[in-house]
């Protein structure tokens, strides 16, 4: 007895995707809804350590992301927001366009100082994507563009380009694989950092908050 009702092949083949489709849909939703699950514990474990109160918003649902945010914390920061994206593993189609593309699950922190920074600055992949948008934009004032490890730069328009840099390379000596973008600047919010969640996990979220800290 065959498991398919239908019995032409063209009928056989469109019972087969179907159920791959609905395969794949529920153990991508499974996938993310544990992993994003582990994640929101993770990230919770950090932000309590900066103190202040934590509150949680879910992005459509546990399995697409979630931010935290904590208020009042301690300085240098007064209020930090951290969340998770992942990719959309439910669909297949979608999720291998999204590796195509470079994409991996994501980490992000926004935060707001307790005081404006003293200088201004972004990280980048040299030569990526953002490094171009950021030299299109810049107008009459260029930036300095300083290299630093994993292939990235740092772009500032402070005359203070190499000691901004100096204090920015044990960051990205020791997260460089995983980053993706960090900006510091004077309007809200002050400080934004993106980073591949691949492997980051591994170690406690405190880290990448105090490693942040000791930066800015």
């Amino acid at each position: 007895m065959s498991f398919f009702p239908a019995s032409s092949l063209a009928e056989r083949i469109a019972w087969a995707f179907l159920i791959f489709v609905l395969g794949a849909f529920l153990l991508g939703t499974w996938f993310n809804r544990r992993r994003g699950k582990s994640l929101g514990y993770w990230i919770d474990a950090g932000l309590k350590g900066l103190g202040g109160l934590t509150t949680w918003t879910f992005i459509k649902s546990v399995s697409s992301g979630a931010v935290g945010t904590a208020v009042n914390t301690r300085a240098p920061f007064r209020a930090v927001e951290a969340g998770y994206y992942l990719l959309t593993r439910e669909i297949p189609p979608l999720y291998g366009i999204e590796l195509l593309r470079g994409k991996r699950d994501l980490f992000s922190i926004k935060a707001d100082l307790s005081k404006p920074p003293a200088a201004e600055y972004d990280v980048v992949p040299l030569g990526g994507a953002l490094a171009k948008e950021l030299d299109k934009n810049a107008g009459d004032q260029l930036y300095t563009w300083v290299p630093l490890s994993e292939g990235l730069g740092l772009a500032t328009r402070d005359p203070k380009a190499q000691q901004i840099a100096a204090r920015v390379r044990p960051f990205t000596e020791k997260y460089g694989k995983s980053l993706q973008r960090l900006s510091v600047r004077g309007r809200s919010p002050n400080v934004l950092l993106f980073l591949h969640l691949q492997g980051l996990e591994d170690h406690p979220s405190s880290e990448v908050f105090n490693a942040l800290r000791r930066m800015v």
